[in-house]
C-alpha cells in the first residue's frame, strides 16, 4: 500500500478540524451472520444528514456489541466529492456525497479486502 499524497493528508486534517465543531451520529451494525465472517461495522455522520444512517442501518443486522472492525466517516456536506480508503486500518472517509449506497459500498469494499487477505493466509 502506498503513501498518502500530501494533498490528501491536508484534506484529512481539514476534515477533522471541521468535525470538531459538528454534532455527529454514530450507528453500529453487523454485516454477515456466517460464522467466521461476521463483522462489526460503525458509521459516523454529521447530524444534518440523519436520514443516511437510518437508511444504511436498515440494510444490515442489529449490533451485538464489541469493537468495530470497519469504520466509515461520512461528511455529506463537504464541498469536494472524494472517498479515501484505508484498508489496512478498516477506515473509509466519504466526502461530499449524501448517497446511502456510498456507505454500503464502503463497508462491502472493506469486507471484501479483509476476506481476500484472510483467504491468502489460510490459502
Amino acid at each position: 500500500m502506498g503513501e498518502l499524497k500530501q494533498e490528501d493528508v491536508q484534506l484529512v486534517r481539514r476534515v477533522l478540524e471541521y468535525l470538531r465543531g459538528k454534532e455527529m451520529i454514530q450507528l453500529d451494525r453487523v454485516m454477515c451472520h456466517t460464522p467466521g465472517f461476521k463483522r462489526n461495522c460503525r458509521v459516523y455522520f454529521t447530524a444534518e444528514y440523519a436520514r443516511i444512517p437510518l437508511m444504511w442501518g436498515n440494510t444490515l443486522f442489529p449490533p451485538e456489541g464489541g469493537k468495530p472492525d470497519f469504520i466509515t466517516i461520512t461528511v455529506a456536506e463537504w464541498p469536494e466529492k472524494k472517498t479515501l480508503v484505508f484498508p489496512e486500518t478498516g477506515l473509509t472517509l466519504i466526502l461530499g456525497s449524501d448517497y446511502k449506497g456510498e456507505n454500503k459500498k464502503a463497508m462491502l469494499r472493506q469486507v471484501m479486502y479483509w476476506a481476500k487477505k484472510l483467504s491468502k493466509k489460510t490459502g
